[in-house]
């Protein structure tokens, strides 16, 4: 299991970093460009050898790609290539599941976006721009017993690592812009 915690780590702060050097110029695009496929080999190994794992992860591309998400040539090739590989492994993955956590991905994206527009109540804020939906998803589906329970952690252990870098990105981005030394 902690193969899976950090395999889906990497990927978590992978997305994140990528992003954030292609959307915000935050990073090294190079290093993103070199980064994608480490990203693309872990993502293809840890889906061809657990349904769960591939299950989730499918529903996180299956999200950003229903929402348009996909806004740079690395990200469109990563995602070309993992389309193919998780065509391969089509047998692995778990209709019911990736159903209601794509449901819940694009929930996820849609709210985040009106989130950081300012356009959700107060309450519905905290929700979406922490993506809570699938997280929630991912909990109900192991407590009715439809995927492991300790799968709820593993998806964590994705969003840890995605907001810790996004969160370094901003603090190296503010640094940037009040001209404050960074290293």
């Amino acid at each position: 299991m902690i193969a899976e915690v950090g395999a889906f780590m990497l990927i978590g702060g992978g997305i994140k970093y990528i992003d954030d050097a292609f959307d915000e110029g935050i990073h090294s695009r190079r290093l993103a460009a070199m980064l994608a496929p480490v990203i693309l080999a872990v993502w293809l190994w840890i889906s061809a050898g657990d349904p769960h794992a591939a299950t989730l992860l499918a529903a996180v591309l299956l999200g950003v790609l229903l929402t348009g998400k996909i806004d740079n040539s690395v990200f469109l090739l990563s995602s070309v290539a993992v389309l193919a590989g998780m065509l391969a492994l089509a047998r692995d993955v778990m209709p019911l599941p990736l159903a209601i956590l794509t449901l819940m991905a694009v929930l996820d994206e849609k709210g985040n976006d009106l989130a950081d527009a300012g356009r959700l109540p107060m309450l519905l804020t905290p929700v979406f721009t922490y993506r809570m939906m699938m997280k929630l998803g991912v909990l109900a589906l192991g407590m009715l017993e439809l995927l492991p329970l300790v799968y709820f952690l593993v998806f964590l252990g994705f969003d840890i690592a995605y907001e810790a870098v996004g969160r370094a990105g901003m603090r190296l981005s503010t640094q940037r812009r009040l001209g404050v030394s960074v290293g």
